[in-house]
């Protein structure tokens, strides 16, 4: 599942020993713009085991800071 929130899968990360897998995209299901709806069951197998999935809607506040606060600018 991916993580809207993004302190909260740091702290899953850590947690899990697992690094963060982050997307940015625009809408609720923007990270599919990146991921593939579609994608083979080895990468979707590979991102649930291997990563904690966070995704940033830049359509939101929260989305938007996080965007800034890693320097994306489009």
């Amino acid at each position: 599942a991916w993580q809207p929130n993004y302190a909260q899968a740091q702290q899953m990360g850590r947690s899990q020993n697992k690094p963060l897998a982050i997307v940015f995209g625009y809408g609720a299901d923007g990270w599919m713009q990146v991921v593939d709806g579609n994608a083979s069951p080895e990468l979707r197998k590979l991102l649930t085991d291997k990563y904690v999935c966070v995704y940033a809607d830049t359509a939101t506040p929260a989305g938007k800071k996080l965007a800034q606060d890693f320097a994306l600018t489009g």
